[in-house]
């Protein structure tokens, strides 16, 4: 998350190291929000993993395990079929 930019002009959000924009004249405009800060960003995570255990126990009916170590696009079409048969 602290790789993140804004683009002020689009609201578009980026990564400049797993997703940078591909337009220079993008590139340059990009500016770092205050809250993508690695400060902020490790404080937001602690907080996330001390609630993790708590949130996986409320939700654990609806929780579904997809693996992360495939592609983006992968990913993302396991999460759209979950979903979609969940809706069905």
């Amino acid at each position: 998350m602290s790789n993140r930019r804004l683009d002020p002009k689009s609201g578009i959000l980026y990564n400049v190291e797993i997703d940078p924009p591909k337009s220079e004249l993008v590139s340059n405009n990009l500016i770092k929000r205050q809250e993508d800060s690695e400060p902020l960003v490790r404080k937001r995570y602690q907080t996330f993993q001390q609630n993790l255990s708590l949130l996986e126990e409320n939700f654990k009916t609806s929780l579904k395990a997809i693996p992360s170590d495939k592609t983006v696009e992968s990913v993302k079409m396991e999460i759209f079929s979950t979903v979609q048969n969940d809706i069905q």
